[in-house]
C-alpha cells in the first residue's frame, strides 16, 4: 500500500517562491518514491491539483484538513517562512493549528526546510514552543532559524539545517511548454542578444516599504546598461500581485525595456532564467533560480534570509534595499558581468552540495514512514 503525505504551505496563492517550493518538494519526494500519494493544503486546490498532479482540498475548510489529515501517514509543514508573525498575527496560529489537529489525530509530523522567525509575540513564541516540540522531525533552511527554535527551548525532535528545496527544481523541458506567446518573444529576444553579442540582464524586484529612492536607483543602473553596456533588459516579477505593478512603474522610465506579464509554473520561470546572461535579484527565490541555472547575478537584502542564501554560495549582498547606492551597483553589475565565467564556476561548484543536502533532507523526512 502507497504511503499518504499531506503538505502545509502558503500553497494556493499564485506566489511564485511558494508554488516552487511546493513544486520542488513535490519532486523531491517523488525521485524517492514514485508510488507516494500526496495531497496538498491549498487556496485553490482544483488549480493546484491540475499543475502538480496531486490531490488537493481547500485550506479553509477544516472539515477538509480533517478529512485529509485522517487519511494521511504523514503532515509535512513547510517550506517556506511559516512561523514568523510579521505578515500576520494569525500566521502560526494556522499553521500549527494543522500540526496540532495532526498530532491529535495521531499522525507523524515533519517541518520540512523552513524559515523560522521573526517571531515577536509572546503568544507565538509560547506556541511555536508548545507544538514543536511534539513533532518528529523539524528541518529548516538556515542556521539562523536553528537558532530560533534553539533559544524557544525546542530540542525534543531532530533538528537540522538543511537547504531551501527549490535548489531542487528542474527546468520544464523547452517543447512541453505550452504555447506562450510572451515565452517565445524571451526565446527571439535571446537569439538577438547573442547574433548582437548584447548582454540579456534580468532584474527581479519587489516593493519596500514605499522607497521610491531604492526603485529609481534600478531605473537608473537599467538606464545605464542599456545605454552604455547595450544589455536588453528583461524585468521578473516573482509575486505578479505584488511586483508586476512594481515592473510597470519601472518601465515608465525605460526604453525598449521587456516585462513578464504572464503567470509562470515554476518549472517553465525556470526555463526563462535559463536565457539570462545576469541577474539582479531582491527576492530569494529569484536568487535561488539563476544559481539553480548556473547563472551568475547579485542580490539586494531586505531580510536576513538574502543574505544566508548567499553566503551558502560564497557571495554576499552588494547592499540592503535601504542603502542601495546607485554608482556601486552599476560598477558592481558590470564587474561581475566581465568576470562572468568566475561567478559561474563559484556557483556550480556551491549547488552541487546544495542539491546533495536538499535531496537527503527528503530522504531522512521519508524514513519517518518507515
Amino acid at each position: 500500500m502507497s504511503k499518504r503525505i499531506v503538505l502545509s504551505g502558503y500553497y494556493g496563492f499564485d506566489n511564485l517562491g511558494d508554488e516552487a517550493v511546493l513544486q520542488s518538494i513535490i519532486q523531491a519526494l517523488r525521485a524517492e518514491d514514485s508510488s507516494l500519494e500526496i495531497l496538498v493544503l491549498s487556496k485553490n486546490p482544483e488549480k493546484t491539483s491540475e499543475r502538480y498532479g496531486v490531490k488537493a482540498v481547500d485550506r479553509w475548510k477544516m472539515g477538509e484538513v480533517f478529512k485529509a489529515l485522517r487519511w494521511s501517514d504523514l503532515l509535512i509543514s513547510g517550506g517556506g517562512s511559516l512561523l514568523q508573525d510579521v505578515t500576520s498575527q494569525m500566521t502560526i496560529p494556522y499553521y500549527l493549528g494543522v500540526v496540532g489537529m495532526a498530532r491529535a489525530l495521531g499522525k507523524k509530523v515533519a517541518f520540512y526546510a523552513q524559515g523560522v522567525g521573526p517571531i515577536e509575540k509572546g503568544f507565538g513564541r509560547r506556541l511555536t514552543h508548545l507544538v514543536a516540540n511534539r513533532v518528529k522531525l523539524i528541518t529548516v533552511r538556515d542556521q539562523e532559524s536553528l537558532n530560533l527554535l534553539k533559544d524557544l527551548g525546542i530540542k525534543r525532535p531532530e533538528l537540522e539545517v538543511t537547504v531551501d528545496p527549490v535548489v531542487l527544481l528542474r527546468a520544464r523541458a523547452k517543447p512541453t511548454i505550452p504555447e506562450n506567446e510572451e515565452y517565445h518573444k524571451i526565446l527571439e529576444l535571446k537569439k538577438k542578444c547573442l547574433n548582437e553579442d548584447r548582454p540579456l540582464i534580468g532584474i527581479a524586484p519587489r516593493p519596500w516599504k514605499g522607497l521610491k529612492k531604492f526603485q529609481q536607483s534600478l531605473i537608473e543602473v537599467a538606464k545605464r546598461l542599456q545605454a552604455e553596456d547595450k544589455a536588453e533588459i528583461l524585468l521578473i516579477p516573482m509575486h505578479i500581485g505584488q511586483d508586476l505593478d512594481f515592473c510597470l512603474e519601472m518601465a515608465q522610465e525605460l526604453s525598449n525595456v521587456n516585462i513578464l506579464r504572464e503567470f509562470y509554473q515554476p518549472d517553465e520561470l525556470l526555463s526563462v532564467y535559463q536565457e539570462l546572461d545576469f541577474l539582479i535579484g531582491i527576492r530569494l527565490h529569484a536568487l535561488i533560480f539563476s544559481a539553480v541555472c548556473n547563472v551568475a547575478h547579485l542580490g539586494i537584502s531586505y531580510d536576513p534570509k538574502i543574505d544566508s542564501f548567499l553566503r551558502r554560495i560564497g557571495d554576499k549582498p552588494i547592499s540592503s534595499v535601504e542603502k542601495l547606492d546607485t554608482e556601486i551597483l552599476y560598477r558592481e553589475v558590470v564587474e561581475r558581468l566581465h568576470n562572468r565565467q568566475f561567478h559561474i564556476d563559484r556557483i556550480e561548484t556551491a549547488m552541487t552540495n546544495l542539491k546533495k543536502i536538499a535531496q537527503e533532507n527528503a530522504q531522512m523526512v521519508l524514513k519517518l514512514l518507515n
